[in-house]
């Protein structure tokens, strides 16, 4: 699933201390030198925008192609805030894929009062995204009939229609971004990152994706092991499984963020949708199976809604709260935490989040499936996540159904041989980005080293753990690595 654009938007600094449950930290060789002022020779030029500074820069299309079509990337800089001591560029991914990252270091609050004395702080929309080259394919009106669509087609009729919409997104998309979409695979991206670094004026890449943004990172080391400077990969994608083995685990990962939040909700006497864990999920299959729609909520939309809440668990109150009015028939806090996760807000309307997360999923995996395939995944997946899996699987693997060839898939297994220290961070109660995802990338990649968080949200840093927020500033600011088997609590 993709990470949200509105899941940093409150970060508090946490007031408790951690520790992390290893013997000491492992000093790394130190991956970023002590550069001064940045390098003159760059082909950024930065003009200021507010805050902050922006600027564009132009990438190949193709990278086979250097010499043949650009496209515009959109940049944001924060410079460091004691440039006697700057460290070099930082350049910030928020995952996806799909979300914007323009104001990401600034919103990410840990990384801009604790990196940003020593780091330039460097945002940016990916391609296709935002403001760089963004792919639009879909209208509001489109989007309308996706959350109006039955999530889990059973007839004929209802399977027709669904693949006729597929054919239909599929068309309009290859029409409204031309020559682009081929083009905008993860490994596309990873490429964009090393033009970046290069207009940047910096040696190597030091850089922190969260969710999709950690995949990217992982295919950046692999393509790029000599550019490496220091790359923080928290709650990760992992971009070697299949499509479907990737929805299967994050469906499992939220079926069990659903029975957490269940039971912490029943356990309380406030609980304002179920005396027990049991009985808010009886009460919430009764409304998923019968209780829909409710006004403008729809069931895609109910769904979105509770993947939403169930990011973190200081949004679980707001689901709360969601539900107990859409059960009431008020539907429509459900349906403005659905948008959200559809990349917008009823007020504010949408962004290209869900055209450039589709974009960037289908150029990544070959695998194109048919009605039977569907059927006989749908109800593989519903063993383990009978209330979110078939849904997924209809919902996305249908979506790439009619796409044309990527030009630059995803190849297999990483490796990142020759890549100085890399450090993943992994959630055991991760609801989205599935602590598997973590740890096999861990495996993969041979200079990685695995620091885990037994917390029950997705994205590890910015002022969720103490412990995790020390261990991820030590990287980044002296090299030093946690222990092997570190683990915060």
């Amino acid at each position: 699933m993709p990470s949200l654009p509105g899941t940093l938007d409150s970060m508090r600094k946490l007031l408790p201390v951690a520790l992390i449950l290893a013997a000491g930290c492992q000093a790394a060789p130190p991956a970023v030198p002590q550069t001064g002022q940045p390098r003159t020779d760059t082909s950024i030029a930065w003009a200021p925008c507010g805050p902050r500074e922006c600027a564009t820069l132009e990438v190949p299309l193709d990278h086979a192609r250097p010499q043949g079509e650009r496209i515009t990337l959109a940049l944001t800089r924060m410079p460091a805030r004691d440039p006697g001591k700057r460290l070099g560029s930082l350049v910030f991914n928020p995952g996806g894929p799909g979300a914007t990252g323009l104001d990401f270091p600034r919103v990410l609050t840990r990384a801009h009062d604790t990196l940003g004395e020593r780091y330039d702080l460097i945002g940016y929309d990916p391609r296709g995204v935002g403001e760089s080259s963004p792919v639009r394919c879909l209208t509001k009106e489109d989007l309308a009939i996706a959350f109006a669509a039955d999530p889990t087609p059973d007839t004929d009729r209802e399977k027709d229609d669904a693949f006729a919409a597929a054919r239909k997104v599929a068309t309009a998309c290859e029409k409204a971004a031309g020559p682009l979409l081929p083009y905008l695979g993860t490994r596309n991206h990873a490429r964009d990152l090393d033009r970046i670094r290069q207009a940047l004026g910096e040696d190597k890449l030091t850089a922190f994706g969260l969710s999709w943004g950690g995949s990217l990172m992982a295919t950046y080391a692999d393509l790029f092991p000599g550019k490496v400077g220091r790359l923080v990969l928290d709650s990760p994608g992992n971009p070697t499984l299949s499509q479907f083995e990737v929805i299967r685990l994050q469906m499992a990962g939220t079926e069990k963020g659903l029975r957490r939040f269940a039971d912490a909700c029943g356990a309380r006497a406030d609980c304002p949708i179920g005396a027990t864990g049991e009985e808010v999920l009886e009460r919430f299959d009764r409304f998923l199976d019968r209780g829909l729609p409710v006004g403008e909520l729809t069931e895609p939309a109910a769904r979105l809604a509770v993947l939403y809440g169930l990011y973190r668990p200081d949004g679980w109150p707001k689901l709360e709260n969601a539900l107990a009015k859409a059960y009431k028939g008020d539907g429509r806090p459900m349906l403005e935490m659905s948008a959200w996760l559809a990349g917008g807000s009823q007020e504010s309307g949408f962004s290209n989040f869900q055209d450039a997360n589709m974009a960037v999923n289908c150029a990544d995996y070959t695998e194109r499936y048919g009605r039977r395939d569907l059927d006989r995944l749908a109800a593989k997946i519903a063993v383990d996540s009978p209330r979110f899996g078939p849904s997924s699987v209809w919902q996305t693997l249908l979506n790439c159904a009619y796409w044309p060839k990527s030009a630059d898939p995803h190849a297999g297994r990483l490796s990142g041989a020759g890549a100085p220290p890399i450090l993943i961070v992994g959630n055991t109660g991760d609801p989205d980005g599935v602590y598997e995802y973590a740890s096999d990338l861990a495996g993969q990649l041979s200079s990685a080293r695995l620091l885990t968080w037994d917390g029950d949200r997705h994205g590890a840093y910015g002022g969720k753990n103490a412990c995790v927020d020390a261990a991820v500033d030590a990287y980044l600011l002296k090299g030093a690595l946690p222990g092997p088997g570190s683990r915060c609590r």
